[in-house]
């Protein structure tokens, strides 16, 4: 069964605060709000001694209302708010506050007006939105009566999940066994020291010293280098990243790489920080769940969707068979997960009877089908080299999120052969692209529209890589971009490695690249290379740096 999505309640509570910023002088509906979905000690007792509503409450307040009583309870109790406000609503509660009846007010009913303090939690809310929490600030706030470290940062962490962390023995112990980090700072300092280790996202954090604390084994956190140029899953949610993509940049600048990752975290579910293991995933579904084609001046439609193949008989006649492409294969491949659902049938089926059995089914009966099913993807290496007009046809319309099988306005298209043919909305396409490969046409741009691009250019620093020579590096792409444009670039990639040799390295490939880059023009590739202080050996060619 595909897994469930994590930290679906991230939205629902950025939703719940956009509501709450219109509730400062309308406490009593969020009372109201709150006793209606059953939440309970919204009574205190008065000097009479006699149980009273309360009549005021912070917006802190009432999210750690919500988290009082156990993760099932709590979730259900986030449901029926968001049911009730007609937002987001969420399935899990992955890395939630565990809070405790005693926690819950962060200001007393003991009968004393707590006016001002209410006030002052209000006005603390709206700076955290306004993104005006400073060490002064907090400290003040923090003083208020019963308040303290730990209420403090739990209640900002509710309202922002992906710029604070709770301090608690939790994410005490975990910071330090596994950033070395330890609970001796301010914590707007504490909070700077996380984020110059890694790039996990704070609710993940606390996810996982959770799951630490508790010895369990699959603790999953984005913890990647600081500084390295890798995909975060925000929000812990796939949908981040986009259906159609194009990596592009100059050569060595980690496309595939990323490629690799990018694809084995959408088919695993989860973040990847560890290559190896993106390898490894990647290499264990290379042909099933996910595929890799790189397209050249020849590839056709015919390749990619669907052709007729000649076919020599065992009499030595020939005919024509009929042929699905690549990308025909993957999309009825993950069409098919949908279709598990509808009829309960096994998924151990051949390619052609899983075909068949597509197209025994209406659209419309998919849609009775979660939209959380295994994913696919299929990664187009090197996009740009083709005809793209010739492969595509008219999957140019339908790559469309809105246009797939789960989209919008789901559309199908009949081929030649009379096939019915749709696209997947849970399979992804990832392509790449070289910049300076500029003898190539430019993607159609009907196609162009109908994709992300991201920019992956060279990087200077990546923490926990080392690349070399960082400042020849520098310096030849200073030149580069002021002669022919960032397009052609040199990537870090030359530059790193285990077995590298700045000689070898350089005259073997930084050289030969130049010399495609300015039409082997010794003078201008000369120039290149002295700017980044680096000598030439006389009367040598091709050019060749000395040792």
């Amino acid at each position: 069964m595909p897994e469930m999505q994590r930290f679906t309640w991230i939205q629902t509570h950025n939703e719940l605060v956009d509501y709450l910023k219109t509730m400062r002088d309308k406490q009593d509906e969020l009372i109201k709000l709150l006793s209606t979905v059953k939440v309970k000690a919204l009574d205190y007792t008065n000097a009479q001694k006699q149980q009273q509503r309360i009549s005021k409450i912070d917006p802190f307040s009432f999210f750690l209302m919500i988290y009082k009583y156990g993760s099932n309870n709590s979730l259900e109790i986030l449901q029926d708010i968001a049911n009730r406000l007609q937002i987001f609503v969420p399935s899990d509660i992955s890395g939630y506050i565990r809070a405790y009846v005693q926690s819950t007010w962060l200001v007393g009913y003991q009968g004393s007006d707590n006016s001002s303090e209410i006030n002052k939690l209000w006005d603390f809310f709206f700076a955290i939105l306004e993104d005006r929490v400073t060490d002064k600030l907090f400290a003040e706030t923090k003083a208020i009566t019963g308040m303290g470290l730990i209420r403090l940062s739990a209640s900002m962490y509710l309202i922002a999940p992906e710029r604070f962390l709770p301090v608690n023995k939790y994410t005490t112990s975990y910071l330090h066994k596994e950033y070395g980090i330890k609970q001796n700072k301010k914590y707007l300092e504490l909070l700077s020291s996380i984020k110059a280790k890694t790039n996990a996202p704070f609710y993940e954090i606390l996810e996982a010293a959770y799951q630490s604390s508790s010895g369990s084994k699959t603790i999953r956190t984005n913890n990647i280098p600081k500084g390295v140029d890798m995909p975060v899953l925000a929000q812990g949610k796939l949908n981040q990243y986009p259906l159609n993509l194009i990596l592009y940049g100059p050569p060595g600048t980690g496309k595939t790489y990323n490629t690799i990752l990018r694809a084995a975290e959408i088919v695993e579910g989860c973040a990847i920080t560890d290559i190896d293991k993106a390898k490894e995933v990647f290499n264990r579904e290379l042909g099933n769940r996910i595929e890799f084609i790189t397209f050249h001046q020849n590839y056709s439609y015919e390749d990619f969707i669907q052709g007729l193949r000649p076919d020599v008989q065992e009499k030595g006649s020939l005919s024509f068979t009929k042929r699905d492409g690549v990308f025909m294969r993957c999309c009825v491949n993950a069409l098919f997960e949908y279709y598990k659902f509808v009829k309960d049938v096994y998924e151990d089926q051949t390619y052609e009877s899983k075909k068949d059995l597509l197209s025994t089914i209406e659209l419309q009966d998919l849609h009775s089908v979660s939209k959380d099913v295994l994913r696919y993807v299929i990664v187009i290496d090197e996009i740009n080299r083709a005809n793209m007009s010739r492969v595509f046809g008219e999957l140019i319309t339908l790559i469309e999120p809105d246009k797939r099988s789960h989209g919008e306005i789901p559309l199908k298209c009949t081929l030649p052969s009379g096939d019915e043919f749709m696209v997947p909305s849970n399979l992804y396409i990832i392509g790449t692209m070289n910049t300076a490969d500029k003898s190539l046409a430019l993607l159609d741009i009907a196609l162009r529209r109908r994709f992300e691009f991201e920019a992956m250019y060279p990087l200077y620093n990546i923490s926990g890589y080392d690349i070399h020579d960082v400042e020849i590096l520098t310096k030849i792409n200073e030149k580069i971009a002021k002669k022919k444009g960032c397009d052609y670039q040199i990537g870090h990639s030359y530059f790193m490695g285990k077995e590298y040799n700045r000689v070898k390295q350089i005259n073997s490939k930084v050289i030969p690249l130049l010399m495609e880059y300015f039409m082997n023009d010794r003078k201008e590739i000369i120039e290149i290379l002295h700017y980044a202080g680096l000598e030439i050996e006389d009367d040598t060619w091709p050019l060749k740096i000395k040792a």
